[in-house]
């Protein structure tokens, strides 16, 4: 077990690393870098922040288990993997660019949300933009993002992927570097996710 018994602020990049691990900062966790929460495969990872999170983004995969008791405030917002393991629970506001989540990785927030939300909606947050196999993700997306063919890491299940998909690795490399991930005039299209909204499933 780690404890930050003062919260944690950092300058540095963020990275649980594999586990197993039981994280908690009470406080906030603060950081000018990525932030990175995973473990590998199945292994437990149960990071608690009791204050709030702030950072330019923030990733959280596999078989992590993520607790805010405050606010989330990054630029982007990324989870994959897991078999619904890897979850981001946020008791209080979530402000954030963009959310992308596969259909594994699940996010709630009991406070407002002010995000645009790509995801599958099951147990998630309700999206703006519907991760659910079918379609053609260029209208969204910018092309570098994209993967086209149907095998590999992508952002969307089941196995048939029709259409360009978001790839989790492109988009993670763009939202670290502080790269735009919507086309432009994307955001524009869906007016509520530029206001502060209650809307969970």
């Amino acid at each position: 077990m780690r404890l930050y018994p003062s919260g944690c602020t950092t300058t540095q990049p963020v990275w649980t690393g594999n586990g197993p691990y039981f994280v908690v900062v009470d406080g906030d966790l603060t950081s000018t870098a990525p932030v990175e929460l995973v473990t590998c495969d199945y292994t437990p990872g149960p990071v608690i922040v009791t204050g709030s999170l702030n950072a330019p983004s923030l990733s959280f995969a596999n078989n992590i288990r993520v607790f805010v008791g405050g606010d989330v405030r990054v630029s982007a917002c990324l989870g994959e993997l897991g078999d619904r393991n890897a979850v981001l629970a946020v008791e209080g506001e979530l402000h954030a660019r963009a959310q992308i989540l596969d259909s594994y990785a699940d996010a709630c927030a009991d406070g407002s949300i002010r995000v645009l939300i790509y995801a599958n909606g099951w147990e998630q947050l309700r999206p703006d933009i519907v991760n659910d196999g079918p379609g053609d993700d260029s209208r969204f997306f910018r092309p570098e993002l994209l993967r086209h063919d149907e095998t590999g890491t992508c952002l969307s299940f089941p196995a048939a992927r029709p259409g360009p998909r978001p790839s989790f690795p492109a988009a993670l490399r763009a939202a670290f570097a502080g790269e735009e991930l919507f086309l432009p005039g994307v955001e524009e299209r869906f007016p509520a996710s530029l206001v502060l909204r209650r809307d969970s499933v």
